[in-house]
């Protein structure tokens, strides 16, 4: 060996060497950027998200305080609990329309027009974004709330009738009766008193065996429950919406003069406790 190639081989060594230095060096301070960029999107990124679901869940927990005040009858109060829940979660859908039965249950529909309005332009923006089962089922529900509330409010009943026709379009074959029983209502309001009456039987029919159904369903579950509460309200809910049914039945067999089969749906709708002064409507 010569020294010239001592001398090639030791700068090789020393290259070599130097290599894996400058190499361990300038990525650390490269990945540490990296580092601090990514941290601070997440962060930029997360903090709003983080306090998007902070505020939808305290808007939950007052929701629950507003079911809690409806349970115990107390419909102002519910309304109150779920003003909070609007003040954090403004265009829930889900908040608007239960704010609008509180206040059909204290018996002020004018006053739920703006929340079913609302309710409405929201879930048609959402249907417009994107349309899937849960868009379509909240445009449909509503729709149907929207127009009950002008009828009981017996304001623009045109828009009315028209949304509970997109409702009925949208739905197909309904199941409940729900939605026929809102066109029956609108339609006697407008006069058309046999369209309303056909609307109106097949409501009643459909919503008979929708309650059977539900009660059997309900008792079932309410057995192993400790809080029976919710359960015993949803029962009264059943009976309160078959009341309301027949209430209606009623007033379209008057019009169209069957005075006997009108005072027996009288008489039923107030066996179950139709009574509007109560927010049974």
């Amino acid at each position: 060996m010569t020294d010239s190639n001592v001398t090639t081989e030791t700068e090789s060594s020393a290259q070599l060497t130097a290599f894996p230095t400058e190499e361990r060096t300038e990525p650390n301070t490269y990945n540490k950027s990296q580092r601090l960029i990514i941290w601070a999107t997440l962060l930029l990124l997360g903090v709003p998200l983080a306090w998007g679901a902070l505020q939808r869940e305290v808007a939950k927990w007052h929701a629950t305080a507003a079911y809690e005040a409806s349970l115990a009858d107390k419909p102002q109060l519910a309304i109150e609990k779920m003003d909070r829940a609007l003040a954090w979660d403004a265009n829930s859908i889900d908040h608007l329309v239960t704010r609008c039965g509180y206040k059909l249950r204290s018996g002020n529909a004018k006053a739920a027009i703006g929340d079913a309005e609302l309710a409405l332009r929201l879930a048609r923006a959402a249907a417009a974004d994107r349309l899937n089962l849960y868009s379509a089922n909240n445009l449909i529900r509503t729709l149907n709330t929207h127009a009950y509330v002008l009828a009981l409010a017996e304001q623009d009943l045109d828009l009315a009738l028209e949304n509970i026709n997109e409702a009925l379009s949208m739905v197909g074959q309904p199941t409940s009766g729900g939605m026929l029983d809102t066109r029956a209502y609108v339609r006697y309001l407008v006069g058309d008193f046999e369209g309303g009456l056909e609307d109106a039987e097949s409501a009643v029919e459909l919503y008979e065996r929708y309650r059977r159904k539900s009660r059997a369903t309900l008792r079932q579950q309410a057995r192993t429950a400790i809080d029976k509460r919710p359960w015993d309200h949803a029962d009264q809910e059943l009976d309160e919406g078959m009341a309301v049914f027949y209430q209606h039945r009623g007033l379209l067999y008057a019009a169209t003069e069957r005075s006997e089969e009108a005072e027996k749906d009288f008489e039923r709708a107030a066996a179950l406790g139709y009574d509007p002064a109560q927010g049974v409507w």
